[in-house]
């Protein structure tokens, strides 16, 4: 049995009654969040391993359409190592650096209305992450943290505009790929927001 995001009164009066100690049939998380992420990873671990994992390379050619496209746009961006624990991206930052991860994982928070952190996506390998401050211009609307030691291309923004210049076809290729990506995010935000209101 899974237990989550507990009242602390009731988790107070279980552990206080030793309901827990030693039991192999609760399972008490901090979040539900992070007790279906971590049965997620359990379920995974136990199918065979895919014949491929995503990588920046995957989704930069799942984006363009073209393996030399997407291995040029790798020679552009700038490889990283991301240790562990580091906020790559700001809250309210203004930049409009583009990442994808190559490998590992990322998590995105967002402050509650008391400033609490809450975790709202975990991104893998193969994702993009910082497109939404590139096209609006605005600061960052998350809190972006490594959760493991990851590396990511980055896409500068000064790179990405020295791209417009010296190569308009490949800038065109750029844009309509993250202009794609958006619009893959905003349809599973939908989804998602539909679901919740059901």
């Amino acid at each position: 049995m899974i237990l989550c995001e507990l009242n602390p009164h009731v988790l107070q009066e279980i552990e206080r009654r030793s309901v827990l100690e030693g039991s192999r049939t609760f399972k008490v998380y901090d979040s539900c969040d992070i007790a279906l992420e971590t049965l997620e990873d359990d379920l995974l671990r136990r199918l065979p391993l895919a014949a491929s994992e995503e990588t920046a390379k995957s989704a930069l050619i799942e984006i363009t359409g073209d393996q030399d496209i997407a291995e040029r746009f790798l020679t552009i961006m700038d490889r990283e190592l991301v240790p562990k624990g580091t906020l790559l991206l700001k809250e309210g930052e203004k930049s409009g650096d583009v990442f994808i991860i190559d490998q590992g994982s990322l998590s995105v928070y967002i402050k509650d209305k008391d400033g609490k952190d809450i975790r709202v996506l975990k991104q893998k390998s193969g994702a993009i992450v910082g497109e939404i401050a590139s096209y609006s211009g605005k600061g960052r609307t998350a809190n972006v943290v490594a959760d493991s030691e990851t590396v990511v291309y980055r896409f500068a923004e000064n790179r990405i505009r020295d791209v417009q210049e010296s190569e308009p076809v490949l800038a065109a290729i750029w844009h309509k790929g993250m202009a794609s990506a958006l619009a893959k995010k905003l349809q599973r935000t939908n989804q998602i927001l539909g679901d919740q209101s059901l």
